[in-house]
């Protein structure tokens, strides 16, 4: 007797959550494929396109509570997934999909690409880190140009202004 292939997919905020669970029903007939939404979200608009739905104790996508998150892996873990899907490759969606327990982890993105999760976050967890500091160093620089740099005087209307540049003399 072989064992049902099981499918979690976890709701995002986002328009193309029924087009990712067709094209997993597509791919996978037999799977048995478990939808994993928020409270809000309307369970009508999934009928025929999960087998089965869970709703999270609280949307995970509202609060930033490390508790909140916690909850929803304990649920997604519950499930003991075979493939797991996400809607978005971001950091958050990521780590829980790595805390999923599943063997294998996706992002159906909503272009309709597939793009396969590794297993370990830290890469994701290191380029996410070095956005924010090149971010904080952009910002910090343009703080500076704004309101530390000299501003030139202006010339009045009645003076010539000369095109010069360095090193090539006036153009």
């Amino acid at each position: 007797m072989s064992r049902t292939f099981r499918i979690g997919a976890l709701y995002s905020r986002g328009p193309h959550f029924p087009r990712v669970l067709q094209k997993l029903r597509e791919q996978h007939p037999g799977a048995q494929i478990t939808a994993i939404i928020p409270p809000e979200y309307p369970r009508d608009a999934l009928e025929g396109l999960a087998d089965a739905v869970v709703v999270t104790g609280q949307n995970a996508q509202m609060g930033g509570h490390w508790k909140t998150a916690f909850a929803v892996l304990a649920q997604i873990r519950a499930g003991k997934y075979d493939h797991f899907v996400v809607m978005f490759d971001s950091l958050k969606l990521r780590l829980l999909a790595a805390g999923s327990g599943a063997a294998s982890r996706f992002c159906h993105s909503v272009d309709g690409r597939i793009i396969p999760l590794s297993r370990n976050p830290l890469p994701a967890l290191l380029r996410a880190c070095a956005r924010s500091v090149r971010g904080h160093i952009v910002y910090a620089y343009i703080r500076w140009v704004v309101y530390h740099r000299p501003v030139e005087k202006s010339q009045g209307a009645g003076e010539k202004k000369e095109n010069v540049v360095k090193g090539i003399g006036r153009i």
